[in-house]
């Protein structure tokens, strides 16, 4: 089966031109309504030319614009694993070893890291490190992320905060959101109408965001002060964020450095309730383990 259009987007998406990833952006942000627009409103909307257009649409493997729309309306369900199995080629054809699996994944971090630039990390760095408080927002496929995140930089900082805890809504939380905090969001497909919500208020009640995402997202990073990208191209079923779990071990481990003394005070503090509260099974003293006699 042919790929979806959304795959050959991000397959090609690092060797467009800045004009055609512009493009690029506008199908990846319409492609659930593409079927509404024509190659013309697209590239109006993009501030592109027809030709660019047309040109695009080629470069993905397309006659025509009319080919991707008329493939784009079949698809119901985009960024659905049931896409990604549709892609795949017959199983029996392709290596599915572990080897394969470890090589996507090198891969994913490999192109995150050399396409980061060192002052944009830099910047969300600083940011959490001066935050008041840090908010931590993940839906669905950022959702464990978040929890990780949080577990990092309660280690690390006080009044780090999870959006939303327990079974309240997300009003109950934002109310208390001010100018100085922080608000980290793991935001990658398919993702919600409401973060964008959420992002937007957040800047609005004075807010740095950091956003965390994959090379789909067009409309979200418009609601961020700092985006932070991750390639997450699975083989034949899910999304891999190898590259995203990596990221955040980078920045937990700079802001570690970053704070300095004051980190490394709180983590010291931390480490000595462990041993009040026994908290972790420990390993018998050499004494302690040998029989009575």
């Amino acid at each position: 089966m042919a790929k979806s259009l959304d795959t050959r987007i991000l397959d090609l998406y690092e060797s467009l031109s800045p004009r055609e990833q512009a493009l690029a952006d506008v199908v990846l942000e319409h492609q659930r309504d593409l079927a509404s627009y024509s190659a013309t409103e697209l590239a109006r909307r993009a501030g592109v030319s027809k030709a660019t257009a047309a040109r695009l649409f080629k470069r993905l493997g397309y006659l025509n614009f009319n080919e991707a729309r008329r493939q784009s309306r079949s698809l119901k369900h985009w960024g659905s694993p049931l896409n990604t199995l549709s892609d795949a080629p017959d199983i029996s054809k392709v290596d599915t070893t572990l080897l394969t699996h470890l090589n996507n994944d090198l891969s994913n971090v490999t192109r995150t890291f050399e396409a980061l630039r060192s002052e944009v990390v830099g910047a969300a760095v600083e940011a959490l490190a001066d935050a008041d408080t840090v908010w931590i927002l993940g839906l669905r496929n950022g959702y464990s992320m978040a929890h990780y995140a949080r577990f990092l930089l309660t280690i690390l900082k006080p009044r780090v905060r999870l959006v939303p805890v327990g079974g309240l809504s997300f009003a109950e939380e934002v109310v208390d959101m001010s100018p100085g905090d922080v608000l980290l969001v793991l935001g990658f497909r398919r993702r919600p109408r409401i973060l964008r919500a959420l992002m937007e208020t957040a800047q609005k009640a004075g807010l740095k965001v950091i956003l965390l995402t994959d090379l789909s997202a067009s409309i979200t990073p418009r609601h961020a002060d700092i985006v932070l990208r991750c390639h997450s191209r699975g083989l034949y079923f899910v999304d891999s964020y190898t590259a995203a779990m990596s990221l955040l071990n980078y920045l937990a481990s700079a802001l570690a450095l970053r704070l300095g003394e004051g980190g490394r005070a709180r983590i010291e503090q931390i480490d000595d309730l462990h041993d009040a509260l026994d908290v972790f099974t420990a390993m018998p003293k050499f004494d302690e383990a040998q029989p009575k006699a």
